[in-house]
């Protein structure tokens, strides 16, 4: 299943801009534009879309 731009719950948020992925309690999801967020329902399926862990949460 390929990233969804709406979802609820989700456990990783990657941004589309940076290309980088955070769980959704990092700090850097509450400065990341709406527009620019990508709901993941797990760590693999984030890295297989392309995106890298964030290296302050480090999911």
């Amino acid at each position: 299943m390929l990233a969804s731009s709406v979802a609820l719950g989700s456990d990783y948020i990657g941004n589309s801009n940076s290309h980088k992925f955070h769980y959704a309690s990092c700090r850097y999801v509450s400065r990341m534009s709406e527009t620019h967020k990508i709901f993941f329902e797990s760590r693999d399926e984030a890295i297989d879309a392309g995106y890298v862990p964030c290296k302050v949460c480090r999911p």
